[in-house]
């Protein structure tokens, strides 16, 4: 399945390649006043529904741009993004990428997260490792949080949601080494994965943005959990992932700035 899913997001990220830079206002969609779908979204959430329920079609589809249900509701799910960092992806900024991921009750086993621009592929099949490109990759060893470079994302700010990400940011300024928003989750935690980032934390994701990027971090043997140190809850999508080295010192920054 692994081999099948990974010619699928090279189709995938054809597309994406094809639109990037000649998208028009007309193939633009606004969901709310700043969350967009392109046509390239939208043909991309197609050709995965499609090609993943011909691959097996026992196996439910979950998609950002459809109205799919909860991924609870089902055993067996591919949870789809076809398309995270839209807003990216819209203005040529190289951090978009098309997620898979396989949950199989309620635990993700597969993950497969491709970066059209870059061309390049992260995957992880649960309890074998993760991978880049055919080669393994490792989370840093990073040990003091001033030495850390991390990720993170403004989605709370743009839902208006309170608190927000701004304070953590400003105070992660002065005890980090920096701070770097891509605009792509999944981007994110398969920086994390590959040692680019030493930690990420998000306040507000959904499950397609997190599902496979997830599980890639793990496997690569990154700590992944809420801002409370228990399993990421698909619906309130707060997020930590780092080295594991980090990741009470990237805890506490957090709390300790939202209160």
């Amino acid at each position: 399945m692994l081999e099948k899913i990974l010619q699928i997001v090279q189709e995938a990220g054809d597309i994406a390649r094809k639109y990037c830079g000649n998208i028009n206002d007309n193939q633009v969609v606004f969901k709310g006043e700043t969350d967009i779908v392109t046509i390239a979204d939208q043909e991309i959430e197609q050709l995965l529904k499609h090609k993943l329920e011909k691959l097996d079609n026992s196996i439910e589809f979950l998609g950002e741009e459809g109205d799919y249900g909860k991924p609870d509701d089902y055993e067996r799910v591919f949870i789809c993004d076809p398309l995270d960092g839209t807003t990216s992806y819209r203005h040529g900024f190289p951090t978009h990428a098309v997620s898979i991921g396989l949950r199989e009750n309620g635990s993700t086993t597969l993950g497969v997260v491709h970066l059209p621009y870059l061309n390049e592929t992260f995957y992880a099949v649960k309890g074998k490792g993760a991978f880049k490109d055919k080669k393994q990759i490792h989370v840093s060893t990073t040990q003091k949080l001033v030495h850390a470079l991390c990720g993170t994302g403004l989605g709370c700010v743009r839902a208006a949601i309170k608190p927000d990400n701004v304070p953590v940011i400003a105070n992660a300024f002065y005890k980090t080494q920096g701070v770097r928003i891509s605009g792509s989750a999944a981007c994110d935690l398969c920086f994390v994965a590959e040692g680019k980032y030493d930690a990420y934390w998000e306040f507000l994701l959904k499950p397609w943005d997190y599902e496979a990027g997830r599980l890639i971090a793990r496997e690569a043997g990154a700590t992944v959990t809420d801002f409370n140190g228990e399993e990421v809850d698909d619906n309130v999508g707060q997020i930590i992932a780092s080295n594991g080295i980090l990741h009470k010192q990237i805890q506490r920054l957090i709390l300790d700035t939202i209160g």
